[in-house]
């Protein structure tokens, strides 16, 4: 059985705290899934904020186009 007891995020001095090889990778692996998750939802925010930047660019620029043809 794999015990879950909570382990602090990975840092270089875990050897000297008597952490386990294991425990070390398993603290590196979950550090590296936090910081991958916060890094996803970095992205997705940044993605709507272009998304909808990019539509009111487009609509104004449809606006203007069309406003010659008139």
């Amino acid at each position: 059985m794999i015990n879950r007891d909570p382990l602090p995020d990975y840092h270089k001095g875990m050897h000297l705290q008597g952490f386990s090889p294991y425990q070390i990778l398993e603290a590196s692996r979950r550090t590296n899934r936090k910081k991958m998750k916060e890094k996803s939802t970095l992205e997705k925010e940044i993605f709507r904020f272009v998304n909808s930047m990019m539509t009111i660019a487009v609509n104004e620029a449809m606006k203007d186009i069309f406003e010659d043809w008139r």
